[in-house]
């Protein structure tokens, strides 16, 4: 299962079992509706059984909650003041702690989709944890790994530790495929689609189940046993591999390096190791030395890739995201390459009759 499937049940679980004899509320929330700090903080306060008082407490001090006469305005986007509308809702939050009702022995604050918000929705984030305090609430989040970088510079994860999901070995992704071809119905499936589908796959398997949805439904619109042909398959793995290179761009377009320096030029020196190594993910330290050079900074580049989910890091090892983002980035850099070699090899002569042109080395960085 993934992140959103495990928290499902892990809520549906701590509530059949009645944390202290009384079973715990719960709220589900999004990460994008953070910012929205005010629709927020009142679903939690109604589900804790507290909206009216706590709102009540809240607006005693509307200028800390809001930074204006009226407590709605924290209903402003994230980007307009983003810092004092976390303030508002961390104030939102201990008046919540205030108006606790005994009624409520326990609530789970389960929110989703962590990655989809940036440091200030955490901020948003660490406001429920902290504003809660002596209060039986339990935030519960859900999101990719990169998202415990900006956790954990807000003292987040030091409090709960994370709970990280692994892909499946080779012989488990290949019964989740069949388990996923049972659900569909489906038998003769070519046996190199299904390969293509087990590396594509990385053995999480929700991309499993997210690529053979795919592809039946483009099946269906071809015709009835359209699945049968290898290439519905391929094309289906095809578009959602540029689907997550295009995703992993724009994460790399969201770095932040000091001067407004190129993160792609920054990251060129670790692409080539892995280019030329091949290693599957080297140490922290040793990625941010060959990043270190000047103008770019290795540990403020490294960082930053981390933080914005370009490298995934573990136990003090650094790859790429995915290994196919790797490979699509090798390549890019060898575009790149090539084409300042050609800018930079003189133009071949055509004005020395039959002489034969000048040879010019290939200027091959791999």
């Amino acid at each position: 299962m993934g992140k959103t499937e495990l928290s499902a049940r892990f809520v549906a679980k701590a509530t059949a079992l009645a944390f202290g004899g009384t079973a715990p509320k719960a709220v589900s929330l999004k990460a994008s509706e953070l910012s929205n700090p005010l629709d927020s903080f009142l679903r939690i306060a109604d589900a804790a059984g507290a909206g009216a008082a706590a709102r009540a407490i809240a607006e005693v001090d509307t200028s800390i909650a809001s930074g204006s006469a009226s407590l709605s305005v924290a209903k402003a986007s994230m980007t307009r003041d983003r810092k004092h509308v976390a303030h508002g809702f961390a104030a939102m939050m201990g008046a919540l702690a205030q108006a606790w009702p005994q009624r409520c022995p326990a609530l789970i604050v389960s929110i989703d989709e962590l990655q989809n918000t940036a440091a200030e929705g955490a901020g948003v984030f660490q406001s429920l944890h902290e504003g809660t305090e002596g209060c039986p609430v339990m935030p519960l989040g859900a999101g990719l790994q990169h998202t415990l970088a900006v956790l954990s510079g807000l003292g987040v994860s030091r409090v709960a530790p994370p709970i990280t999901l692994g892909p499946l070995d080779a012989h488990d992704t290949y019964e989740a495929i069949g388990e996923n071809l049972a659900h569909y119905g489906l038998e003769d499936v070519d046996g190199g689609a299904l390969t293509a589908l087990a590396d594509a796959s990385f053995g999480y398997p929700v991309h499993i189940h997210g690529y053979l949805e795919a592809a039946v439904k483009a099946a269906r619109q071809a015709g009835p046993r359209c699945l049968d042909d290898p290439r519905v398959l391929r094309n289906v793995i095809r578009d959602g591999a540029r689907a997550r290179e295009e995703y992993y761009e724009g994460r790399l377009d969201a770095m932040h390096l000091g001067g407004g320096l190129e993160p792609r030029e920054a990251l060129m020196p670790l692409t080539a190791h892995f280019a030329k190594a091949g290693d599957r993910a080297i140490p922290q330290g040793l990625a941010m030395s060959l990043c270190d050079r000047k103008p770019y900074d290795g540990r403020q580049t490294i960082q930053q890739a981390i933080a914005h989910g370009v490298l995934a890091a573990k136990d003090g090892m650094v790859n790429f995201g995915i290994p196919s983002f790797r490979a699509h980035m090798i390549g890019r850099m060898r575009e790149w390459k090539r084409g300042v070699s050609a800018a930079t090899e003189p133009p071949l002569r055509t004005d020395v009759g039959h002489q034969r042109p000048p040879c010019y080395p290939l200027h091959n960085s791999i």
